[in-house]
């Protein structure tokens, strides 16, 4: 064998070797950026789930407190009665 083809074959070599480092670089990038996704999702669902349950205890909050005035309000007449 010659130089130019131990050159021409150096280059190959070196050429496969970067292309492989390449795809492995791109096959952990992908997999990285799907499970940020995926992570990214579950975020997003638990904050779904929060919403709801926030729902669920504002419309409780609002039925107290509309109890609680409709209890004040029979009291201030049972008082107004009482004084009479």
């Amino acid at each position: 064998m010659n130089a130019k083809t131990i050159n021409s074959i150096t280059r190959r070599v070196l050429l496969v070797t970067v292309l492989g480092c390449c795809m492995f670089a791109l096959t952990v990038y992908a997999s990285e950026k799907t499970q940020k996704q995926a992570a990214l999702k579950a975020l997003q669902t638990k904050i779904e789930q929060l919403k709801l349950v926030i729902d669920v205890k504002q419309d409780s909050k609002s039925r107290y407190t509309s109890q609680l005035k409709n209890i004040e309000r029979d009291v201030a007449s049972v008082s107004r009665k009482i004084r009479d």
